[in-house]
Parts: C-alpha cells; sequence; structure tokens
C-alpha cells in the first residue's frame, strides 16, 4: 500500500513539475505543486501527506546518494489554523440514482459501488473483500471486514462488522452467484495477484461523471 500510494505522489509531483534533478527543484516549484493538488480537489491534510512522502523520498535519495539537501519540499507552508469548508453529504437522490442505475448495468464493478454508497465503507476495503466476508446466512446478514494478504487495514478499528439491509443486501448477494474458484467478491478490482482499487475507482468515477 505504502509503495503504491509513494509511487503515486511521485508521479503527480512529475507530472506537475517535470522529471528534473531533485538539486534543482525549488520552494516556487513546491509551491506551484501544492497549487496543483488544490486544483484537484484535495483538501489540506491530503496535501500535508502528499508532501510528507515526496519529502521522505527526496530525503532517503539524498542520504543514499551523498547529493546536496535539498530543502524545496521542506518550506511549502500549510496554515495551522485554516478553516476548511467541510465536505457535504450526498444528496439521498443522487444515491438512489447511482444504485439504481447499478442494477441497470448488474457486474461486478457496480455491485461495489451499491454496496458502498450507504455503508461508509472506503472504496480499497470494500474491493478487497473476499466471499467469506459477506456472511448471508447469518442470524443478521453483515459484512466481515478483516485483512488478508491482498487488502491489508491500517487499524485495528477498520475491522468490523457492517450490517446489510435493503439495496445493500442486494450488493452484498450479487458476488456469491458467482461459481467456479472465484475468491474474490469483485475480481475485477482485486484477485489472488494483486489489488487493483486505483485504476478501477478511476475508471467507476469516470463512468458516475
Amino acid at each position: 500500500m505504502f509503495w503504491r500510494t509513494a509511487s503515486q505522489n511521485i508521479e503527480y509531483a512529475s507530472r506537475v513539475l517535470g522529471d528534473h534533478p531533485i538539486s534543482s527543484y525549488t520552494a516556487a516549484e513546491a509551491a506551484k505543486f501544492d497549487d496543483w493538488l488544490m486544483e484537484q480537489g484535495m483538501r489540506m491534510e491530503t496535501r500535508k501527506r502528499v508532501f510528507a512522502t515526496v519529502r521522505a523520498i527526496v530525503k532517503l535519495y539524498i542520504s543514499e546518494e551523498g547529493l546536496d539537501r535539498s530543502k524545496a519540499f521542506t518550506k511549502t507552508y500549510f496554515p495551522e489554523n485554516c478553516v476548511e469548508e467541510q465536505r457535504q453529504p450526498i444528496p439521498i437522490q443522487s444515491i438512489r440514482g447511482i444504485q439504481s442505475l447499478c442494477r441497470s448495468f448488474d457486474n461486478d464493478m457496480r455491485w461495489l459501488i451499491a454496496l458502498i454508497s450507504d455503508t461508509g465503507m472506503r472504496f480499497g476495503k470494500a474491493a478487497g473483500l473476499r466471499l467469506t466476508h459477506i456472511k448471508l446466512d447469518a442470524a443478521i446478514v453483515h459484512i466481515d471486514l478483516q485483512s488478508h494478504p491482498r487488502r491489508s487495514l491500517k487499524k485495528r478499528g477498520s475491522q468490523r462488522l457492517i450490517s446489510l439491509v435493503g439495496g445493500l443486501l442486494w450488493a452484498a448477494e450479487r458476488p456469491t452467484d458467482t461459481s467456479g474458484d472465484i475468491v474474490m467478491a469483485f475480481p475485477s478490482c482485486c484477485n489472488e495477484r494483486g489489488h487493483n482499487a486505483n485504476s478501477a475507482s478511476n475508471g467507476l468515477n469516470k463512468w458516475r461523471h
């Protein structure tokens, strides 16, 4: 997970600033990079995490190669007391519309969207569910969200039981209708060879818009 996130953040920086020697980057370019992140809709806390990753990689590379220290990404100002506009909830009409479209398409990618539409599960966590994590035979039908080798959970509190009713129950029942040797609930996003939630998320975002 860290490697994938680090690679993505470095790719962002290279895309915006160009692929140049580390010592050539300036504080002004770092500020330009932050402006670009803001234009992508990233909140301040997310931007701070991106910069922390880039700084760590730059520091490691400088240490390993014995280069002159670059402080370009260490001087970017993030206001500590900035009050950000709180993200508004998605209107219930929009959620119901998405769920209706998911029923129409009726494939594993749309089951996934319908499943997370009301549970509050993060996309990556839901995408990594195994069929055995969906407990349809329990007294209260639920998802047993837990870690496994192909999808870890960052916090112990992320491991939990999520009850399923209504449209969510429909979404959870669909993966179990598959036959054969399929282990993962959403094989287009995650299978026994690896986790591909990022590209799946990008594709679904384009479909949603």
